[in-house]
């Protein structure tokens, strides 16, 4: 089938909607349809094969957000005159490109599919998003949709709450090691290592909700019974660290602890395999980063707190589960240091669960059948 996607945002970037967008359509082509993507210029130039790439004239000039309205105009003009002489079985909506993809949809009578992620704020993904499924504009917008594909299971459980009658497929966040780092990012990207030294690592948002507090404390608990350990946290914030290097430095553990604020995006497994454990100490967040299932597939233990968003897909077999205290996560992490088997066992289980929940094959898998559905449902329309 011939697909036109619109997804207004530069393209491509290292994140996680530019991850989410690429994964959908290198599946498009590689499941035989055939995908073209119109997009905002800016970002990297990437070739996916059996893929048309077309996107808006670039405005010369520095900055992003006052040019999006341009932006926005040029590609609804370069849209309506392509389906004036191509003919295509779908489009398919990403954010910001709703309202345009319905018009359009009426006008030439072609069906359209919507992609849900949550929008990113401040940063972070915004779990408020949700609240607007409510919204009788966005019911009307899926109503009228022939299916949605969103990006996690809390969204999947909020649209088909809000629109029982939809086609919803959730499609996995697939593990990023099937593309392997170029050796000069392996080199640029390696961070240097005491001798002797285990590594924690955390990879997210460092806003408050995601436990960067309770991770330093955790650690300085930590370095109580073992010496030689180190902490890298891994991620961008917009919110101030200066209060997290602060509290490390009144525990004693600030020439430990390592802030590096970057977002790796596809050299995320250079940075995973520098590590030796890996620890997720959010106490109040909603949203799994987009890299999750590539931290589960790095052959690194787990470590998590209790809470329901962990809880949604991982269990005592594939992570060591502990209570959001940091003298649990400090017992978990010993425990882990001292059982070489335990941990060996624990990686081996997330890698099992990658397999089967976040492969390519998984992916395609549900795409196929999202399509089928679809199909199904629009045989049985007419």
């Amino acid at each position: 089938m011939k697909i036109l996607i619109l997804a207004p945002q530069p393209f491509y970037l290292d994140c996680r909607i530019s991850l989410a967008l690429k994964t959908l359509l290198e599946a498009l082509a590689a499941e035989g349809h055939q995908p073209t993507c119109m997009r905002y210029p800016q970002g990297k130039d990437l070739v996916i094969p059996g893929c048309q790439m077309m996107q808006v004239r670039k405005l010369p000039l520095p900055g992003f957000s006052w040019k999006k309205p341009f932006y926005s105009r040029t590609m609804a003009k370069m849209t309506d005159r392509l389906l004036q002489h191509e003919k295509f079985d779908f489009l398919i909506a990403f954010a910001g490109c709703v309202g345009l993809t319905r018009r359009l949809s009426k006008r030439y009578n072609i069906p359209y599919l919507l992609y849900l992620d949550h929008p990113i704020k401040n940063g972070t993904p915004d779990p408020s998003f949700v609240t607007t499924l409510k919204k009788w504009s966005v019911k009307r917008a899926i109503t009228q949709s022939r299916g949605v594909l969103v990006s996690d299971d809390l969204l999947e459980d909020k649209v088909s709450q809000a629109c029982p009658s939809a086609v919803v497929q959730r499609l996995p966040n697939v593990s990023l090691y099937d593309n392997t780092p170029k050796a000069e990012k392996t080199r640029k990207n390696t961070l240097a290592k005491p001798r002797g030294a285990l590594t924690l690592m955390y990879l997210g948002d460092l806003s408050p909700q995601n436990g960067i507090n309770l991770l330093i404390d955790t650690f300085s608990l930590a370095c109580l019974e073992k010496e030689k350990l180190r902490l890298i946290i891994l991620g961008t914030s917009t919110h101030d660290i200066s209060s997290y290097k602060t509290r490390a430095r009144k525990l004693g553990v600030a020439g430990k602890i390592k802030f590096v604020q970057t977002k790796p995006g596809s050299d995320l497994p250079v940075f995973l395999d520098q590590a030796d454990i890996l620890i997720f100490p959010a106490t109040d967040a909603s949203i799994l980063p987009y890299e999750f299932a590539t931290c589960l597939d790095s052959g690194r233990p787990v470590i998590a707190t209790r809470i329901s968003m962990h809880n949604r897909v991982l269990d005592d077999s594939t992570a060591m589960l502990v209570n959001p205290v940091d003298s649990d996560m400090a017992v978990a992490i010993q425990q882990l240091i001292r059982d070489s088997h335990l941990k060996a066992k624990l990686a081996a289980q997330a890698k099992v669960k990658v397999v089967e929940e976040y492969s390519r094959t998984t992916y395609h898998h549900r795409l196929r059948s999202f399509f089928q559905r679809v199909s199904q449902q629009l045989i049985g329309a007419n």
